[in-house]
């Protein structure tokens, strides 16, 4: 078991101006934001050495925010992390979303699921160099970008995104490369 975090409630909430990582260089770390929670970062990395796996954060309910103000990476080199947005949690970065960005960096998953949960990038990669990875947008979620990339570099493979369900979307304002 890894370290845990909580930012709960209207009111709550957490500023980090550089970058923050879930699973630096440790495995099984968390975090949970419910209730009108809010975070703020610049970059944010979960996973970011190939030892830190399994970190899973969690976005739940109406007005529960993540901000980037530049990109969010679930899986740098770390495998198996994990990003829920549910019940209208939201994530928003200025720069690029990735899903398993080296090639080391396999099985991360980002689901989003229910009416109003939201992720908003300005790129998205499912599977940057990794292989395995994949994004979830479920019952009603909705993730929006400008261009989107499933499995970017020759080194992704198997990578993959579901959408399924009334009201879920997936829009790519500019382009969408499967397997560039």
């Amino acid at each position: 078991p890894g370290n845990s975090v909580v930012v709960s409630g209207a009111g709550s909430r957490w500023e980090n101006t550089s970058f923050f990582y879930v699973g630096g260089q440790t495995a099984g770390n968390s975090m949970h934001i419910d209730d009108g929670g809010m975070v703020s970062s610049d970059r944010l990395f979960f996973g970011q050495f190939a030892e830190s796996t399994g970190n899973r954060v969690v976005i739940d309910g109406v007005g529960s925010v993540w901000s980037n103000n530049q990109s969010a990476v679930i899986g740098d080199s770390g495998s198996h992390c994990e990003l829920i947005l549910t019940n209208g949690g939201t994530m928003a970065s200025s720069g690029a979303g990735i899903v398993g960005s080296k090639n080391v960096s396999v099985s991360n998953r980002v689901v989003v699921t229910g009416a109003g949960s939201c992720w908003t990038n300005l790129d998205l990669s499912v599977g940057s160099s990794g292989s395995y990875n994949s994004l979830h947008v479920l019952a009603g979620g909705k993730v929006l970008n400008r261009v989107g990339y499933i499995g970017r570099e020759v080194s992704a493979l198997n990578n993959e995104v579901i959408v399924s369900g009334n009201g879920s979307l997936w829009t790519n304002s500019s382009t969408l490369s499967v397997g560039e």
